[in-house]
């Protein structure tokens, strides 16, 4: 029998709120809540309760917080989870049943819906998913199996997510990086969860060139080849996005430059730790 656990990411909740926020969720399987906090503010905790395991650290960034809760681990499954979800009474069965119908896969993603959302987002067709078809998973989707990332050296970059340097882009990567290793990543067209939509972000894709310089980052740090092509398609299909406030050729410029000054850092980076 596989073992099976959430991984939750989260941020300034005190001890109680830590078990409120579990029953919020939902959760009824093994669990890691890994929940970041303000220096000085909250008090170190690192406690089991039941299958539940708790622990606050001094730190930001989510996918810090991914990277940890990996480390901590040791369920032959996990499932990705932000705080504003509400999991299906038979998450877990649905979880590893699909595990089962697709025994080659190495990390399978989920339906998870919107609370408010009147249009619904087209679902992608259920088995293996191609690389680019990986760009439409949100991190909340996401289930894989333990093994497989931590035989190929996967974790999260945590240049990328929010509370880093570029807020958004890590689940896209974290996949780019987990095909170009050659895992198997599949689909199944069945719901675990609801995320419970709220007015609050913990970051804004704002129609700014500052914003753009990071996209093309991201879609550089996803693909050193197919970053141009991920540029140029973007600026084609999501012209009614920016359109308002840039013209396509502003945005084509900011996301190589900002795929060049990734690229730059990059190379520092490689040039000091050889």
């Amino acid at each position: 029998m596989k073992t099976f656990g959430v991984l939750v990411s989260t941020m300034n909740k005190r001890k109680n709120e830590l078990r409120e926020l579990v029953e919020n969720m939902n959760i009824k399987s093994n669990a890691i809540i890994v929940n970041q906090i303000p220096e000085k503010k909250i008090l170190f905790t690192n406690e089991v309760c039941g299958n539940k395991r708790f622990i606050s650290v001094k730190d930001r960034g989510l996918s810090k917080s991914r990277n940890l809760a990996l480390q901590l681990c040791s369920f032959d499954i996990c499932a990705l989870a932000d705080d504003d979800m509400y999991y299906t009474n038979n998450y877990e069965k649905i979880i590893l049943d699909a595990y089962s119908t697709y025994p080659d896969a190495d990390i399978i993603a989920f339906v998870v819906d919107h609370e408010n959302h009147k249009k619904k987002k087209k679902k992608l067709k259920e088995g293996s998913l191609s690389l680019l078809k990986t760009m439409k998973i949100q991190s909340v989707q996401i289930t894989f199996k333990k093994s497989s990332i931590a035989n190929k050296n996967i974790v999260f970059d945590n240049d990328f997510g929010a509370g880093s340097i570029y807020p958004w882009g890590e689940e896209n990567i974290f996949l780019f990086d987990c095909k170009k290793r050659g895992l198997n990543i599949y689909y199944v067209s069945t719901k675990i969860a609801t995320l419970i939509d709220t007015n609050v972000s913990s970051w804004s894709r704002n129609n700014t060139i500052e914003h753009y310089n990071k996209q093309g980052a991201i879609y550089y740090r996803m693909s050193k080849f197919l970053y141009p092509l991920l540029i140029i398609q973007f600026v084609l299909r999501k012209k009614s996005i920016y359109s308002k406030d840039l013209k396509w050729y502003d945005v084509l410029i900011a996301m190589f430059c900002g795929a060049k000054k990734y690229k730059k850092s990059e190379m520092i980076n490689y040039e000091w730790f050889s």
